[in-house]
């Protein structure tokens, strides 16, 4: 129960940032606020791994997972820049409901990348869940 209370503030955390980024939005360029937030971000992030994870070999990881950290950050880049595009012309609410669709696609890609398990159950509720954005979001 713990682990699903943890991942409850996670979600909750991240539907905030919609909102945020809606409200900075109207000051600060798309790519100067991606840029500042992620400064920011590398710096918190930086300061925890240097307090918490002192046995970590930097060069080893990027020699090892270079191309996938590039990766992630060009993923995590675009995806960062069609959200803050979106919420211009989109309520927070339809961005959010469009984010319901993110464990269909997730687990797409788990399927076919991790190799993870793709039942019967899976497939009717990731038809019931894009039915309902469906509904939701029709005009």
């Amino acid at each position: 129960m713990f682990y699903y209370m943890i991942g409850f503030i996670a979600v909750s955390c991240y539907a905030s940032l919609t909102v945020l980024n809606k409200i900075m939005q109207k000051d600060i360029p798309p790519f100067t606020y991606i840029a500042i937030t992620m400064i920011l971000l590398s710096f918190f992030s930086a300061t925890i791994a240097i307090l918490y994870e002192k046995s970590v070999n930097l060069s080893q990881i990027i020699q090892q997972h270079g191309l996938l950290l590039i990766g992630f950050s060009i993923i995590n880049l675009i995806g960062f820049a069609l959200l803050l595009l979106a919420i211009t012309k989109i309520s927070v609410f339809e961005y959010q409901i469009i984010g319901l669709l993110t464990p269909l696609i997730g687990g797409v890609f788990a399927y076919f990348i991790l190799q993870e398990t793709l039942t019967a159950k899976h497939l009717i509720g990731f038809l019931i869940a894009t039915v309902g954005c469906y509904i939701a979001l029709k005009k």
